[in-house]
C-alpha cells in the first residue's frame, strides 16, 4: 500500500542513506545508476521502526518510481514514498513536494529538504494510515498554504502525541525507554500522577506540562466516565489520540504494568 508520495527534489541517494541510517529507519531504496540500463539496484534495510510502522521508500527517479508503484501500491506494507527528481519533472507526474514553491507555472525554487521535513513527513503519514484516509486522497491545500511542508504540518497540527513520542527515543536504553514511554501514557490517561525521572532529561517532562498535552490529559481522564465523544467534543481534542491512550493504559493495566 501506498500511504503518501512526496517529491524531494534536493534529496540524494547518500542524504536519504545517512538520514534513515541516523535514524535507524527500515528504508528500501531503488536506483539505476546506470542510465541506459533497466535494471534496478535496491538496498535494502530490514527490521522494525523504532517510530511508526509505515515503511520508508526512495526512488531515485519519477521514472523509478511509475514502474514500481502498481507492485509497491499492491503490497500489503504501508509505504511513504519519496521521490528525488527534477521539481518540474515531479510537478508533471502530480507528486507534492517538500519545501519547493512555484514562482510561475513550470518554473520552481527548491528551497533544500531537511532532516526535520522527512520525519515530519514520516509521522504525518503515519498519522494518515492509522486514521485510515484513502492513500489516494490529495491533501487539501489552502490559500494560505505556500509550501507542501506546511501542509504536513497542519495535518498534525490538531494532535498531541507527535509532541512526545520523538522525544522517547533519546532515551537509548530500550528497557528505560518502555518504562518511560508506559509512565507516560498512564499519566495522560490519569492512571497515575507523574512520570518517572528518566523522562526529565529526554525534554518529555516539559512537554507533558504545555497546553496542548494538559488538555489532551484532561479529556482522557474525562472520557472515562462520560465517553470519548464527550471529551472530544468539551477539550477539542484529537479522537484518535484519546482513544489510543485509554487503550494504551488498558493494555498496559492487562499486563501487569499498573501498580
Amino acid at each position: 500500500m501506498i500511504v503518501k508520495v512526496i517529491g524531494t527534489p534536493s534529496v540524494t541517494p547518500m542524504r536519504f542513506k545517512l538520514f534513515a541510517d541516523d535514524l535507524r529507519l527500515p528504508y528500501q531504496m531503488l536506483s539505476n545508476p546506470i542510465p541506459p540500463s533497466r535494471k534496478l539496484t535496491v538496498t535494502k534495510k530490514d527490521g522494525p521502526s523504532f517510530l511508526t510502522d509505515v515503511k520508508l521508500m526512495y526512488c531515485a527517479s519519477a521514472e523509478i518510481y511509475s514502474r514500481v508503484s502498481v507492485k509497491v501500491a499492491e503490497a500489503k506494507t504501508p509505504y511513504l514514498v519519496l521521490v528525488c527528481d527534477n521539481a518540474v519533472i515531479l510537478h508533471e507526474n502530480g507528486i507534492y513536494m517538500l519545501n519547493t514553491f512555484q514562482l510561475m507555472p513550470g518554473v520552481f525554487t527548491t528551497i533544500g529538504v531537511s532532516r526535520h521535513d522527512i520525519l515530519t513527513a514520516l509521522l504525518a503519514t503515519h498519522n494518515l494510515y492509522h486514521r485510515s484516509i484513502p492513500f489516494d486522497s490529495p491533501f487539501q491545500v489552502k490559500a494560505q498554504h505556500t509550501t507542501a511542508y506546511k501542509i504536513l504540518t497542519d495535518i498534525i497540527e490538531a494532535g498531541s502525541l507527535h509532541l512526545i513520542q520523538p522525544l522517547f527515543y533519546v532515551i537509548r536504553d530500550k528497557d528505560e525507554r518502555k518504562r518511560v514511554q508506559d509512565s507516560v501514557y498512564l499519566y495522560l490517561s490519569g492512571t497515575q500522577s507523574r512520570i518517572g525521572r528518566a523522562g526529565e532529561w529526554s525534554g518529555i517532562v516539559e512537554k507533558l506540562a504545555s497546553d496542548k498535552i494538559q488538555r489532551l490529559r484532561s479529556a482522557c481522564i474525562f472520557a472515562k466516565t462520560r465517553g470519548i465523544d464527550a471529551a472530544v467534543e468539551r477539550f477539542t481534542v484529537d479522537r484518535f489520540e484519546v482513544n489510543y491512550v485509554l487503550s494504551k493504559a488498558e493494555l498496559l493495566a492487562n499486563e501487569g504494568t499498573v501498580t
